[in-house]
């Protein structure tokens, strides 16, 4: 698997890659740092705790207000945005196109 990836990488990210066993490790990482399953001293436990799924606030207690543009003076905005309008063609003074 290394021989195909090693293809992709450019030189001098391949000389920063290594690969490393329990024996070789300590050169690397402090013991201290390495889980006791790898031999090292650090006895950490991880454990999983889930997230909690998030509740969709409402704004000012209305359900329905995230669905409309409120602004500073509490005013809802009455009619939904438009496009402007396409600007008239402008023809020079002289009568003449461009």
């Amino acid at each position: 698997m290394w021989k195909i990836i090693k293809n992709w990488l450019p030189p001098k990210s391949i000389d920063l890659i290594k690969f490393v066993d329990r024996k070789s490790l300590n050169d690397y990482v402090n013991p201290d740092q390495c889980l006791t399953i790898w031999g090292g001293t650090d006895n950490f436990d991880y454990t999983f705790e889930p997230e909690e799924p998030a509740t969709p606030s409402l704004a000012n207690g209305d359900p329905d207000s995230s669905r409309k543009v409120h602004f500073a003076d509490g005013q809802a905005l009455s009619s939904p945005v438009r496009a402007k309008p396409a600007p008239k063609s402008v023809t020079p003074g002289d009568g003449s196109k461009y």
